[in-house]
C-alpha cells in the first residue's frame, strides 16, 4: 500500500480487515455529508439516494473490469455490474447436433392367407375377390387360392416415426474462473485526484 493513496484509490489486501482510512469494497452506504470529497469522486455510480447517502463499490465475489469499450466490446460503464455465476443452458445455446436411433424389430408380421377362392364381390374395405363380367354376365375369380396356407408374404417397407427421450439434468453450468479470495478496500482520506 502506498503511504499515501488517492482518494477513491481501491486496493487489494491479504488479510481480511480494512485498515484505518480505508473500508472495504462490500457496497456499504456512506454518508455524504460524512465524505463529501468521496462522494464529489464518485457520486451515485455505485448505488445511494445522491441526497444523503452514496454507495462504494461492492467487490464480494465479483471481479472488476475496466469502464469503458474495446474493439468487439460492448461498453462497460463507470458502477455497472453484470454477469452470473451460474447459467442453465437451453437447447438455443448448444451446438448443432444430431441423435441416431437404432431400431432392432422385435417380431416379424405375417399375413395368413385362405386357401379357398374367394367369393365376396365386394367386401367392405377389401380388395374384392369376385369380379362381375359385364359381356358375358358371368362372375370371375379375381384371385386363386396360394398352394399353402399361413404364407410368409415378401417384406413391406415401413416409414417409422422414432420419438428420441429427453436427457440431462438441467443443472446450471459454473461459470467462475480459477479464484482466489482477497480483500479489496477503498480510500476513506488522502491525496484528492487531479484530472491529468
Amino acid at each position: 500500500m502506498s503511504t499515501e493513496p488517492f482518494l477513491g484509490e481501491i486496493q487489494m489486501v491479504s488479510f481480511p480487515f480494512a485498515p484505518v482510512g480505508f473500508a472495504q469494497c462490500d457496497g456499504s452506504l456512506l454518508q455524504i455529508a460524512q465524505y463529501p470529497a468521496l462522494f464529489s469522486l464518485i457520486g451515485v455510480a455505485y448505488g445511494g439516494d445522491g441526497v444523503q447517502t452514496f454507495a462504494i463499490p461492492d467487490l464480494r465475489g465479483r471481479g472488476p473490469v475496466c469502464a469503458g469499450t474495446g474493439s468487439g466490446l460492448q461498453p462497460v460503464y463507470l458502477g455497472q455490474s453484470g454477469g452470473s455465476e451460474y447459467v442453465v443452458l437451453n437447447t438455443d445455446q448448444l451446438p448443432a447436433h444430431t441423435h441416431t436411433a437404432s431400431v432392432q424389430p422385435g417380431a416379424h408380421a405375417q399375413q395368413s392367407c385362405s386357401t379357398n377362392f374367394g367369393t365376396l364381390p365386394s367386401p367392405a374395405g377389401a380388395i374384392p375377390a369376385e369380379i362381375f363380367e359385364s359381356t358375358s354376365n358371368e362372375v370371375l375369380s379375381a384371385f386363386a387360392p396360394p398352394s399353402a396356407a399361413n404364407q410368409t408374404l415378401a417384406p413391406l417397407p415401413l416409414t417409422l416415426n422414432i420419438g428420441v427421450g429427453s436427457t440431462g439434468n438441467n443443472k446450471p453450468v459454473a461459470l467462475r474462473n480459477p479464484y482466489l479470495g482477497v480483500y479489496y478496500v477503498i480510500a476513506l482520506e488522502g491525496v484528492f485526484p487531479s484530472r491529468g
